[in-house]
């Protein structure tokens, strides 16, 4: 009793210091969170924030009523615009009345408000019409068919706010512009924005997933078990395992993110298999007619070396994701991967000490449970057939691995979290709806620097960046960029009072710097400049929808930049679309590296633990099958690689494995007492085949969960992850006796 005392304390004291961890609990979806310390591509985005700053924005469209100079339209831009100018997450509001322009001194250049009066004088009115069709900033604030303008919000540097804070933000703008007046219709748009959206969502599915899968869990363990210890125990247990993971996650400084919404659900559907076959066994030793210490302590002794087993190889499998490149990938692999030897403790420590004292009337169906259930008989009426057919049954299983396999080079990755909003969503709509206005709500940056001792005012430097900004423009799905050389000439146009529409570079190095000069306090032109000239800044809006297009096409696009560029700048692709890039490059990588891993961790398991290397071999079977089919259908679908489906297989492999491990154990049993290998097979299944079954059942339907939820990347996991289950679970039945039964050999006794 002392020793019991002491692992109860024990266990309650590690909960409540994991418990303590949640207080550190914090969400962060940036792409630049997906990435290690030190990552090539992450050193190249924190350079360029350094160097310009933010490229987060907030974008706002707004319904002209056909007159974007109109006191009506002005007023409302006015109104957006002054509520968010002191706002500590904006660093600038860049609008219709908040805009900078260049006016014509006689002396020089004089930057001044695009807008200043709300209304603005009627002489004014020509004037700004011309500005809002040729303008280098005011043309970029109104469609072509003066339908729309856009308001922006430019967002301080990331790492000035907390993900928290900018959520809030477009909470608050959200609202605000459901406070407009005068029925104007209005679009939200912006990486901000789509970030809060995620982050929204994952709440959300957070919160439905929990209640749904202790929902499903309740009905399943009442109808297998019928009684109150064989509902609660199991329940507790995953719930703990679920605590303790988010807590072993929050002490480490790590974030959730969109891809551990999912984590709950398969903690708890993992983490209730050991539970169930612990209860099976106790239902059975109750059936011989055992008394409870010795029903226990049978049972424990029954399920503690493959319940061991599996929980190493599942956490294998899952720890196989720390081999990913990307930190998001290897953290949630080893928060599982604790959840999943959390729930094997729970269960092996804790449930018996409670089922020692549980009163008799709370065990209920464990001690009378119902006989010769058809369940199990029409398992080995199944594992009987399999064995009797075993050349079709092998053939058969080959043919389904052999249109798999033809599958896997239609394979696709996308890392582009717009992806997983479902074309219906209103954050994708009104994306799509600033896109067609606008050509594009979310950016791409080029940075551009001056090679040797140079500047980028040389006429001949400033000619390349002039080349680059007009090579992106005609990249399908971008729009219109904007750079420094813009504004010089722009300016130039000003200074020597040419009409609207002229577009010359400064000809000589002391004719950009004059101008520069005359144009120091523009903001504008110090976003796209840095102040010692020698690096430039191209921005271009990307359409939402197919932001992937651009990042598929970075090699190309990389390679022409360099051609532009020759000896006289280097131009590169940064930012956003770098970032991208660099995790669809990390995606390919990571799921070869993690499966491979998996795989050599998982079948090496079985093969120290059963001491052979021919149970290795012979278990590849059943758990390749589901995998390689799932992974198969993804390329006939077009389903991509993502940052949610990368972890099917090595994921998977972890789990699938789990109910391999009870029928081989019970093979190689029955073998070593002398069964042939077909009646060993038989045997096994007859004996472990309904544990098999129902953990098979409530794992798919745990991995089920996230198809009820809001991304589309989770619905593809939950679907093909419950389908692998299945799947594995008829390899377990069917596959795996056929192929024992062909190969005998490999199915000797320990």
């Amino acid at each position: 009793m002392g020793h019991r005392w002491a692992a109860a304390l024990l266990l309650v004291a590690v909960t409540a210091a994991l418990l303590a961890g949640l207080t550190r609990f914090a969400f962060d979806n940036s792409y630049t969170q997906w990435f290690v310390e030190g990552d090539p591509a992450l050193v190249a985005y924190d350079d360029f924030l350094e160097r310009f700053g933010s490229d987060e924005a907030i974008f706002i469209g707004l319904d002209t009523a056909g007159d974007p100079l109109s006191a009506e339209t002005l007023a409302i831009v006015q109104g957006i615009s002054a509520r968010f100018l002191d706002h500590p997450e904006v660093a600038r509001v860049w609008s219709l009345t908040h805009a900078s322009t260049l006016r014509n001194t006689g002396a020089g250049l004089e930057v001044r408000q695009l807008i200043e009066d709300v209304p603005p004088p009627a002489e004014d009115r020509p004037w700004l019409e011309a500005e809002l069709k040729h303008g280098t900033v005011a043309s970029l604030l109104v469609t072509p068919d003066r339908a729309t303008t856009l308001i922006s919000l430019i967002l301080e540097p990331s790492e000035d706010q907390s993900v928290e804070t900018k959520m809030e933000l477009v909470r608050t703008v959200r609202a605000g512009l459901a406070e407009l007046d005068g029925g104007r219709t209005t679009w939200l748009s912006g990486g901000t924005v789509v970030d809060e959206a995620l982050f929204r969502y994952s709440a959300e599915d957070s919160a439905l997933f929990a209640p749904i899968m202790f929902g499903a869990l309740l009905l399943v363990l009442a109808l297998l078990f019928r009684s109150v210890a064989g509902v609660v125990l199991p329940l507790l247990v995953v719930a703990v395992s679920v605590l303790w993971s988010f807590g072993f996650l929050s002490w480490l400084g790590w974030k959730t993110n969109i891809v551990t919404t999912i984590l709950p659900p398969i903690i708890m559907a993992v983490g209730i298999a050991d539970s169930v076959h612990l209860l099976q066994q106790l239902r059975l030793a109750f059936r011989k007619g055992l008394d409870r210490t010795a029903a226990l302590k049978s049972a424990y002794l029954h399920v503690l070396r493959p319940c061991l087993l599996t929980t190493l190889t599942t956490a294998a499998g899952m720890a196989s994701l720390s081999a990913a490149k990307l930190s998001g990938i290897r953290e949630l692999g080893l928060t599982a991967a604790v959840g999943v030897i959390a729930a094997f403790v729970l269960t092996m420590v804790a449930m018996p000490l409670i089922l020692a004292i549980t009163p008799d009337w709370a065990l209920g169906g464990l001690r009378t449970p119902k006989q010769d259930a058809p369940v199990p008989q029409s398992l080995v009426a199944i594992a009987r057939f399999s064995v009797r057919n075993r050349v079709p049954v092998a053939l058969g299983a080959a043919a389904l691995v052999g249109l798999a396999l033809a599958g896997l080079p239609r394979l696709t990755v996308g890392a582009s979290m717009t992806s997983y909003f479902w074309d219906d969503d209103p954050i994708y709509q009104q994306g799509l709806e600033i896109d067609r206005a606008f050509g594009g709500s979310l950016p791409a940056e080029l940075l551009v620097e001056a090679i040797g001792d140079s500047t980028l005012l040389e006429p001949e430097a400033l000619a390349k960046v002039d080349e680059v900004a007009r090579y992106i423009a005609t990249v399908d799905a971008t729009g219109t960029p904007i750079s420094a050389v813009d504004f010089l000439q722009e300016a130039r146009r000003v200074l020597r009072s040419q009409p609207h529409g002229t577009k010359e570079l400064p000809a000589t190095r002391a004719e950009a710097a004059q101008i520069l000069l005359m144009m120091e306090g523009d903001a504008e032109v110090e976003r796209y400049l840095t102040f010692d000239r020698r690096s430039a800044r191209v921005s271009v809006p990307v359409e939402l929808g197919r932001y992937e297009e651009i990042v598929d096409r970075l090699p190309e696009i990389e390679a022409e930049l360099d051609r532009i560029g020759g000896d006289v700048v280097n131009a590169r692709v940064t930012g956003l679309a770098r970032l991208m890039g660099g995790m669809e490059e990390y995606l390919v990588d990571s799921q070869i590296t993690t499966f491979a891993l998996a795989f050599v961790l998982v079948l090496g398991c079985i093969a120290v633990m059963f001491r052979s290397w021919r149970a290795g071999l012979l278990s590849a079977v059943p758990n390749l099958f589901p995998l390689v089919l799932v992974l198969g259908l993804m390329g006939w679908t077009g389903i991509s690689l993502d940052l949610t489906t990368i972890m099917i297989a090595p994921l998977l492999l972890g789990l699938v494995v789990d109910d391999t491990v009870h029928v081989l154990e019970r093979v190689l049993h029955a073998r070593q007492e002398g069964a042939s290998v077909d009646e060993a097979f038989v045997t096994s299944v007859s004996e472990v085949g309904h544990a098999v079954a129902i953990t098979s059942a409530v794992l798919a339907a745990g991995f089920l969960c996230p198809a009820l939820g809001s991304f589309r990347p989770n619905f593809y996991f939950a679907i093909l992850s419950s389908l692998a289950i299945v799947l594995a679970l008829l390899g377990d039945l069917i596959v795996f006796p056929a192929v024992g039964s062909l190969l005998p050999k490999l199915v000797k006794g320990r």
